[in-house]
């Protein structure tokens, strides 16, 4: 809406018609290779596992994961269904899940280094309101990162905090509370 409020459906479509075919074609390659890297990622990590995958199944399954990427909210959708579909190849659900574990970590830290080196290199780009957004999003973003870790790395704290929120849920005289404890667990 923020986007698209200012615009006619005849702008957007005379915008569509004015496109450079040659930007365009640029950025589907760009956009195919990062699918190909990220198919032949998540293949390398759960070779580490023992399993087997071909490449060219694996990004039938990164073409899937981003379908429904886009079309759930807040992209939650597509790493559960990929991993649905290769139980259904004969690979375990824990490593799947544990090597979208280990993508999600990659790319949340590469994000955040990202982004420090944007603030270092070019620190006149956060005025007060930017820097106050920066410091914010980096917040937010060393939240997954721990979490991804402690996920990976360490039951009995993710049980602790599993166990906290779990507590915090009882305080809030939530109904159902052992249907989602077992959800959550």
């Amino acid at each position: 809406y923020i986007i698209f409020k200012d615009y006619s459906i005849n702008d957007i479509i005379n915008n569509l018609k004015n496109l450079d075919n040659y930007y365009l074609f640029i950025a589907f390659i760009f956009m195919f290779l990062y699918l190909v890297f990220e198919a032949l990622n998540i293949k390398l990590i759960l070779e580490s596992f023992k399993e087997k995958i071909s490449l060219l199944k694996m990004l039938v399954y990164t073409f899937v994961c981003f379908l429904f990427s886009a079309i759930t909210p807040g992209g939650s959708g597509g790493q559960p269904v990929t991993i649905y579909y290769l139980s259904k190849e004969k690979i375990k659900v824990s490593h799947s899940t544990l090597g979208y574990l280990i993508q999600l970590f990659g790319y949340n830290v590469s994000t955040f280094i990202l982004g420090i080196i944007a603030a270092i290199i070019n620190p006149s780009l956060f005025d007060s309101k930017l820097s106050i957004l920066f410091i914010v999003g980096t917040l937010f973003l060393l939240i997954p990162i721990s979490l991804t870790v402690i996920g990976i790395f360490s039951k009995s704290l993710l049980k602790k905090i599993l166990d906290f929120i779990i507590k915090i849920l009882t305080v809030l005289k939530l109904k159902n509370i052992e249907n989602i404890k077992t959800k959550i667990y």
